[in-house]
């Protein structure tokens, strides 16, 4: 079993150890874990918030692989998408042996989601369909990406609407999702199911059943498991309901990413 999406201390949301990952990793029976620190440029430099020295980075990820030969850690990062630094981006990537990279979508005309500051001004259908778009341009401009990650990330942040707005039934963007999900099955990339939505007590993962089903159904098989931990007691967290949404929808595999290609592992 893997766990392909931690955070550690070099990400601006989390203070946690690297090797107590792997000490938690091995108590649960996990066999293989990517460190999937933020990576959030922005426009405005003043903004970046959510990034790490990659020499320094490098460094400790390679000191800690060495010392634990026998177990797999993945240095990965998870990448916050803007289409206009695309081209920033790609170059600055390419620089780092990274290992395995999440493309995510953490915010929209250069505003937040997460924060909240997204929202004012906007419907929430408003607010869904421009996500949505974002991610559509992102996915086709971001070719260096290896799995997509939370596509539905909106749902958990749209009580700063109010306190008892309720996610929206994004099946009304069906043909922007189906488009995203195209492309990336086209490109032979994957996207991945994260946990995080059960700490969000949104009552599944990321995505949804719909979505799931979707991308099973238009043939993807590309699909890798992340707790989004930003603690340790979070990794692998409810690994087990995933599992059984996974298999429902049609998966007989969890995907791991090394040297180049991705390996299936049976879940059956």
């Amino acid at each position: 079993m893997i766990d392909y999406h931690l955070h550690s201390h070099f990400s601006g949301d989390s203070v946690e150890d690297i090797e107590a990952y792997i000490e938690r990793a091995q108590e649960l029976g996990i066999q293989s874990i990517a460190i999937t620190d933020h990576l959030d440029p922005f426009p405005d430099k003043t903004r970046d918030l959510f990034l790490f020295n990659k020499e320094d980075y490098f460094k400790e990820l390679e000191e800690i692989q060495s010392r634990h030969p026998n177990f797999d850690l993945r240095i990965g990062a998870e990448l916050g998408m803007i289409p206009s630094l695309v081209e920033e981006n790609r170059k600055e990537m390419a620089r780092y042996p990274f290992e395995f990279i999440i493309g995510s979508v953490h915010s929209v005309d250069y505003q937040d989601i997460g924060s909240g500051e997204f929202f004012p001004g906007r419907s929430l259908e408003e607010a869904y369909r421009l996500y949505y778009e974002a991610m559509l341009d992102c996915v086709r401009l971001y070719d260096f990406f290896h799995v997509l990650g939370h596509i539905d990330y909106m749902d958990r942040y749209v009580s700063y609407i109010s306190k008892d707005t309720k996610p929206l039934d994004d099946t009304r963007f069906k043909d922007l999702i189906t488009a995203i999900l195209k492309e990336i099955i086209r490109t032979d990339r994957g996207i991945e199911y994260n946990t995080g939505g059960y700490r969000k007590s949104l009552g599944h993962g990321h995505p949804k059943a719909w979505i799931l089903e979707k991308y099973y159904a238009l043939g993807g098989r590309i699909l890798t498991l992340g707790s989004d931990a930003h603690l340790v007691k979070d990794l692998g967290s409810n690994f087990d309901q995933a599992l059984e949404e996974i298999k429902k929808a049609g998966f007989k595999e969890i995907f791991s990413y090394k040297d180049g290609n991705f390996k299936g592992e049976s879940i059956l």
